[in-house]
């Protein structure tokens, strides 16, 4: 009996000490008349399976009494786990539970504090600064902060969630969400991570709205510069319910809607940043989300808003991104964020980058179905002199020995912004410039649309400075743009193999005296690699009130650098442009001296503009006398400059002009032999915006007039992807069967208008002492059905008749 006395009384000691952990539903009030007493009776006790879940009171409020009031700690032993969490919730309907701070006592003050605590959720708990405290000393610096208790113990695993967080952003050093590598007993030094467990990981911040603070959300991880291991894992802002950030910033150092670093698998999403914002010095940024260095790192970043009115005179930062560095497979993906509505009234001469993503050797990027609309930089009373990017991205890293991957950018649309300026000065524009280095850049399906801007300097609208091994840039659609300055279209340099492809430039403005507009311009390329340029479309390109000696405005700029090969084939450009200016001249297309071939087949070239001055309508300039680039199978191109004169002329190189078709077919022979001239039948070219698409119902010479390009490069489709003659599913006119396929972007099923008689090439018969019978050899083409060999040649006969005169005999 007395054994069993004893065991019983063991049983009952053990069993006291193993279940006096807090586990089970607890009500706050009931169990506990508050937070602030649940917490310290669980930073005593600690937690058993299966948890503990505080159930708050909706509506029920407290104020703490002291600043250590909200930490959790827990006793080593009986900390939180997987299988014993630790849950403070809402509990019933109405208002979230409210605690307003206590008292601070320095500069390290927080609401809540998990110290190197797992496992722990607020969901529901609204947090806010007191109204009593004023100062910097009693002011809180941290709303929610998760801190590390050394280099093998951080907090992970914790959700803060559907809480409202107030603070009062006079105290610069505010921050709602604080997550930085270091402990409470010494905030000013830097943790070294020694393994996973001392990584603030897998914590989730989300449906929070914040408001009242200088920075909104901040995660600094370890800077593993050697490992690149231990960085903060998979954290998650608004992956699973939407933030909101509003009324940030206003002193002297930099304000942050979201700011991260040493981060990896990182998720940033569904949160809006909006509102006042500003600082006070020109030297300090805004970042509305600054994801910053991780080397090696990955990034999904999407479903983001960014809306702030920024009344700070430095630079402003909507989304910037600079983790993925020295990449060895990561991928970075920024999609479906949206920046709008925001203004900078008082932009100087600082910088401003909407959508930023520069990630020094990151492996793959991808920039897509993001909308930058809307915006405003500058102000009829501001200078706002600095460059302004919209959209910014590069990816790989020169001379990196570890391969690199993909740049994507697509399907995004930048329309409606517009940069304003007190007096017309010189400053950059940037509406989307993809590039870098890597195995592939892919630009497609982006809108470029509605925007202006009142500066005197470059408008860069695509540019695409890449030196990838192949870059392709199709599908993109760039309209109703306008500035005080120049303007470039699309522009590609830098390098590797390119093909521009299916692509509508139409309707840009050059408000300047001096300025130029470039449609297409394929330049600087320094390195080898062919260029093609097919299938898009250009028109409406405008510089009102431009004079100069030189040109205005360049349909297309065909000038490769060091390529070996620039094809440029079925491109329709329609110029109809006109000027105040004293001399005024345009180039459907502007061939550069350089080293490469240039191969111009299928094209429409239309230029109908009003010279002025010694301005000459040109519908193909070269840079400078000679042809010995001119590439020997250019061809069956439509070229139209008015009616024949002076000043418009099919061909001029600054000294020779070729007035008329026959005049440039004798310049160039025996290239372009079967090139013909018409103002062709387009849908519309009266009323913004034009249709370059021709009429089916119009007989026409470029229907049928092409010749089939098979090599260097095929070209199987049009502009609207409707098959090429003669490939299946070409839209032949039963009554007009195709020859061959059409001029220009839109393969149609037009009226053939054939006009041009069969090209004859003879091959000359040298002088010889020889009495034998020599053969004279013709070469004929045509595009149209005349037979080129065996029976049905092409003959022309001449007669003398009584008087003497040589007259042609016609069908013979």
């Amino acid at each position: 009996m007395k054994r069993t006395i004893f065991t019983l009384i063991l049983f009952l000691i053990i069993s006291g000490l193993s279940f006096g952990q807090l586990s089970g539903p607890k009500s706050i009030p009931g169990d506990y008349g508050t937070i602030r007493e649940a917490i310290a009776d669980l930073n005593v006790k600690g937690v058993a399976a299966p948890g503990v879940t505080f159930n708050v009171i909706a509506g029920g409020s407290e104020t703490f009494l002291s600043p250590s009031n909200g930490l959790i700690s827990l006793p080593v032993g009986f900390e939180s786990t997987a299988t014993a969490p630790v849950v403070f919730q809402l509990s019933g309907d109405g208002a979230n539970y409210l605690v307003t701070a206590a008292s601070g006592t320095g500069v390290y003050d927080y609401i809540f504090c998990l110290s190197g605590s797992d496992y722990i959720t607020f969901n529901g708990i609204d947090i806010q600064e007191n109204a009593l405290n004023t100062s910097g000393a009693t002011q809180m610096e941290w709303g929610f902060a998760l801190l590390r208790t050394s280099g093998t113990d951080g907090s992970q695993h914790n959700t803060i969630a559907n809480c409202h967080i107030t603070m009062n952003k006079t105290n610069a050093a505010t921050i709602a969400i604080y997550s930085p590598n270091f402990t409470l007993a010494a905030p000013t030094v830097t943790l070294t991570a020694t393994s996973t467990d001392g990584e603030n990981s897998y914590n989730k911040f989300y449906g929070l709205t914040i408001t009242n603070v200088y920075t909104g959300i901040s995660i600094t991880g370890f800077n593993d510069t050697s490992l690149k291991f231990y960085y903060d894992q998979f954290n998650e802002i608004g992956n699973e319910g939407a933030n909101t950030i509003s009324n940030l910033g206003g002193g002297g150092i930099i304000p942050y809607g979201i700011f991260t670093i040493y981060q990896d698998h990182l998720t940033i999403a569904n949160t809006t940043i909006s509102g006042l914002a500003s600082t006070t010095s020109s030297t300090i940024a805004f970042y509305g989300i600054n994801a910053s260095t991780t080397a090696n790192g990955n990034l999904d970043l999407h479903h983001n808003t960014v809306s702030v009115q920024y009344g700070g005179i430095g630079p402003f930062h909507a989304i910037y991104v600079t983790m993925g560095s020295a990449g060895s497979g990561n991928l970075i993906s920024i999609h479906d964020n949206t920046i709008t509505g925001c203004t900078y009234a008082n932009a100087g001469n600082v910088a401003c980058n909407m959508l930023f993503s520069d990630n020094g050797g990151c492996t793959n990027l991808n920039v897509f179905n993001n909308q930058i609309t809307n915006n405003t930089f500058g102000s009829a009373t501001a200078t706002a002199q600095g460059t302004i990017q919209y959209m910014y991205t590069r990816t790989g890293l020169a001379g990196n020995a570890v391969v690199q991957g993909n740049l994507n950018v697509y399907g995004n649309s930048v329309t409606g912004n517009v940069r304003l300026q007190s007096a017309n000065v010189s400053a950059g524009t940037t509406y989307i410039s993809p590039g870098g280095y890597g195995l592939a850049m892919n630009c497609y399906n982006n809108t470029i649309s509605n925007n202006s801007t009142s500066s005197s300097g470059t408008v860069n609208v695509l540019y695409v400075l890449a030196s990838q091994n192949q870059k392709t840039i199709y599908g993109n659609t760039i309209s109703n743009l306008s500035c005080n300055g120049s303007m470039y279209g699309i522009y590609t340099g830098n390098g590797g193999p390119t093909s521009v492809y299916n692509n509508k430039v139409q309707n840009l403005t050059a408000n300047y005296a001096t300025g130029i507009i470039y449609g297409i311009n394929l330049s600087s390329q320094s390195t080898l690699g062919d260029m093609y340029v097919y299938n898009n479309y250009i028109s409406e390109l405008k510089t009102p009130i431009s004079s100069s000696t030189s040109v205005s405005i360049y349909g297309i700029n065909i000038s490769g650098g060091s390529v070996n090969t620039l094809g440029c084939y079925y491109n329709t450009v329609y110029l109809n442009a006109a000027s105040t200016g004293t001399n005024f001249n345009t180039a459907g297309f502007y061939v550069g001296t350089s080293a490469q071939s240039y191969d111009i087949r299928n094209n429409i070239v239309v230029n109908t503009s009003t010279p002025n001055g010694s301005g000459k309508t040109v519908a193909i300039r070269f840079s400078s006398a000679g042809f010995a680039n001119f590439g020997m199978a250019t061809n069956n191109n439509n070229y139209y400059a008015g009616t024949p004169g002076p000043s418009r002329v099919i061909f001029y190189d600054g000294a020779t002009s070729a007035m008329t078709l026959n005049d440039y077919k004798s310049l160039v022979t025996p290239r372009e032999l079967q090139s013909v001239t018409e103002n062709p039948p387009f849908v519309n070219v009266a009323t913004t915006p034009y249709d370059l698409h021709l009429k089916t119902d119009v007989a026409t010479q470029c229907e049928s007039a092409g010749t089939l390009i098979l090599t260097p490069y095929s070209v199987g489709t049009d502009f609207d992807n409707d098959a090429r003659y003669p490939n299946a599913g070409y839209p032949d006119n039963p009554g007009y069967p195709a020859m061959a396929p059409d001029l220009g972007a839109d393969e149609f099923a037009g009226i053939p208008n054939d006009v041009t008689s069969p090209s004859i090439v003879y091959t000359p018969l040298m002088n010889t002492s020889s009495l034998e019978n020599r053969t004279l050899i013709a070469t004929i083409s045509d595009g149209h059905g005349v037979p080129t060999s065996g029976i049905g040649l092409p003959q022309v006969c001449w007669r003398r008749n009584s008087t003497g005169t040589w007259t042609y005999v016609p069908g013979t």
